[in-house]
C-alpha cells in the first residue's frame, strides 16, 4: 500500500486521534476483516448488526494492527482500555467508519500517480474489467478489483492495495440506485471510463430501463474535459449518453472507433477476430484469439482494447493481455466432469442479455446434449414474467435438448419453451437443487454439455459442485 501516516489519516476522515505513539506512525496495509489482518495494518471496524467489527478489535491487535478505527460505542468497552493497554496503539475515532474508509481511498488516489480505468454497465462489466486489466498489466504493474467488488465497500478495498510502483488501476462500479454511481465517481475519478451497455438489471429498483441508463449516465456526467469515455455504438442509450460528458468519447462496437472483423468461433466457442482502431493518429489491426468462450466476449474485448489503448498500452499488449485474460469465478468458466461432460460455470448473476449471450453460448459449443440449468433473473420488477418467458423461447430456438428451471418464475421459462417448440417431457422443474443435482447425475453422459446459470442468490453453484 502506498504509505499513509495516522496525522493524514485523522486529518482525511475528519477523526479524532485518541491514542497513539506519533502522527508520523506509518500503516502497511489496511484491513477490514480481524481474520486476515497482518502485522503493521490499519484496522477498520465495521459496525453491523450481525458481525460488528469493534467485537474483534482485540483479534486485530493480536495479530499485529497498529492501528484502530472505530466508532465510538458503550457497548463496545475495549475501545476505552486501548490507551491504558496498548498506547502503542493508534486509535482513530470517528462519526461513520465507512465514510472514513471512502475518504482513505480518496486520498490514496490523491498521492497515486496511476491512470485509473473504471467500468460500469448492466452486463459484461467484471469480464471487460478482467480483460482491460489483462491488457494493461503487460504495459506496467497492474491493480484491479477483485471479482465483482464494486459498490461502496469495495471500490475502497481496491485502492487500499495500490503501491507506490503502480501504473494503472481498473475498478469497477456497480449501482442499486440514483446517485451510487456518482459516489464512486467522487471516489475513483478516473482517466477512463467505460459503460459496457443499458440493460433490465435492476429495473425493480430503478423503474424502468430510462431510469437505469440515467444511473448509469452518473459515469459520463462526470467525466471532466482531458478524459476519455467509452460507449457501446451499439447500444440505443449511447447517444443520449453521449451529450452529457465533456470527455472525449470512443466508441466499440460495429461501424465504430474500435471495432471486430472477421469473427469466427472455434468448437468450443471460442472467438478469433482481428481488431481495428487508430492509435496515435494510425490505423492498427490486431489479430485476437479469446481463450474463453461466448461470441458476446468479442464485445467485451473491444471496449477493454478501447479503454486500455487510451491509456498507453500498445496494440501488442492488448493482443497478449487478451490472449491470456482468466475471468472471474463463475462467469462462463469451462469445466469437465468426472463421467466426461462439460459445465458451462455461470452461477455468478444473471440477466435476460446475459442468459441470452450464455444460451448461443451453449449452442456453440460443440458436443452432445445440450442441456440448460436455469434459475431466476432477480430485480426484474414487473418485467420478470415477459423476460423469464422470452428466456425459455430462447432456450428451444437455440436447440437446447433438455431443460431444468428452478426458482419461482420457472413456469414461466417452461411455458416460453414449449411454445418454442421444446417438449414438455424434456423440461423438469426440480423443487431442490439436491433434486436438480440428482437428475443430472442419472441423465449425465459423455460428451454432454450442461449450462447452470441464475441469479447469484439461488445459489446454482452448489450444482457445479454436485456434477463435477
Amino acid at each position: 500500500m502506498i504509505e499513509l501516516t495516522a496525522g493524514e489519516i485523522t486529518r482525511e476522515c475528519g477523526g479524532r486521534m485518541t491514542s497513539g505513539m506519533s502522527d508520523m506512525t506509518a500503516f502497511t496495509g489496511i484491513s477490514t476483516d480481524s481474520r486476515t489482518t497482518n502485522v503493521g495494518d490499519l484496522f477498520i471496524a465495521f459496525p453491523g448488526s450481525r458481525t460488528d467489527g469493534r467485537a474483534h478489535i482485540e483479534q486485530a491487535v493480536d495479530r499485529g494492527a497498529m492501528g484502530i478505527i472505530a466508532q465510538p460505542d458503550e457497548a463496545f468497552p475495549f475501545l476505552k482500555t486501548i490507551p491504558e493497554m496498548y498506547i502503542y496503539i493508534t486509535l482513530i475515532e470517528v462519526d461513520y467508519a465507512l465514510k472514513a474508509y471512502q475518504a482513505i481511498a480518496r486520498l490514496i488516489r490523491r498521492k497515486t500517480e496511476a491512470r485509473v480505468v473504471a467500468v460500469t454497465g448492466s452486463a459484461g462489466k467484471t469480464t471487460t474489467k478482467d480483460m482491460i486489466a489483462a491488457i494493461l498489466s503487460f504495459t506496467g504493474p497492474t491493480v484491479s478489483a477483485a471479482g465483482n467488488f464494486n459498490n461502496e465497500y469495495g471500490l475502497p478495498m481496491t485502492f487500499t492495495t495500490v503501491e507506490a510502483d503502480t501504473k494503472f488501476i481498473v475498478v469497477e462500479m456497480g449501482m442499486r440506485g440514483s446517485g451510487q454511481i456518482t459516489e464512486l465517481m467522487g471516489i475513483a475519478r478516473p482517466h477512463t471510463g467505460v459503460i459496457t451497455n443499458i440493460g433490465d438489471s435492476h429495473v425493480e429498483r430503478l423503474g424502468s430501463r430510462d431510469n437505469i441508463a440515467a444511473a448509469k449516465a452518473e459515469m459520463a456526467e462526470a467525466m471532466p474535459e482531458k478524459t476519455t469515455l467509452v460507449l457501446n455504438s451499439n447500444d440505443p442509450y449511447t447517444p443520449k449518453i453521449k451529450v452529457k460528458t465533456a470527455a472525449t468519447v470512443i466508441t466499440f462496437g460495429p461501424q465504430a472507433d474500435v471495432t471486430a472483423t472477421d469473427i469466427v468461433l472455434d468448437t468450443a466457442a471460442r472467438a478469433s477476430f482481428t481488431i481495428k482502431a487508430k492509435v496515435d493518429g494510425q490505423q492498427q489491426v490486431m489479430p485476437i484469439v479469446l481463450p474463453v468462450p461466448g461470441a458476446h466476449n468479442v464485445m467485451n474485448a473491444l471496449a477493454a482494447a478501447a479503454a486500455a489503448l487510451s491509456v498507453g498500452a500498445a496494440p501488442s499488449d492488448v493482443i497478449a493481455g487478451l490472449a491470456g485474460v482468466t475471468p472471474s469465478a463463475n462467469r462462463l468458466a469451462v469445466l469437465t466432469t468426472a463421467g466426461g461432460a462439460t459445465i458451462l460455470n455461470d452461477t455468478y448473476n444473471a440477466s435476460p442479455a446475459a442468459m441470452a449471450a450464455a444460451l448461443a453460448t451453449l449452442a456453440a459449443l460443440e458436443g452432445g446434449r445440450k442441456i440448460a440449468v436455469l434459475g431466476d433473473m432477480l430485480e426484474l420488477g414487473d418485467l420478470a414474467e415477459s423476460a423469464h418467458t422470452e428466456v425459455g423461447g430462447i432456450c428451444a430456438a437455440n436447440g437446447v435438448d433438455m431443460l431444468l428451471v428452478l426458482g419461482d418464475n420457472a413456469t414461466f421459462v417452461a411455458a416460453g419453451a414449449t411454445a418454442g417448440g421444446l417438449s414438455p417431457g424434456v423440461i423438469f422443474s426440480p423443487e431442490s437443487l439436491d433434486e436438480a443435482c440428482d437428475i443430472l447425475k442419472r441423465e449425465l453422459g459423455e460428451g454432454d454439455v450442461v449450462l447452470v446459470k441464475a441469479s447469484r442468490a439461488l445459489g446454482l453453484e452448489r450444482i457445479v459442485e454436485c456434477i463435477r
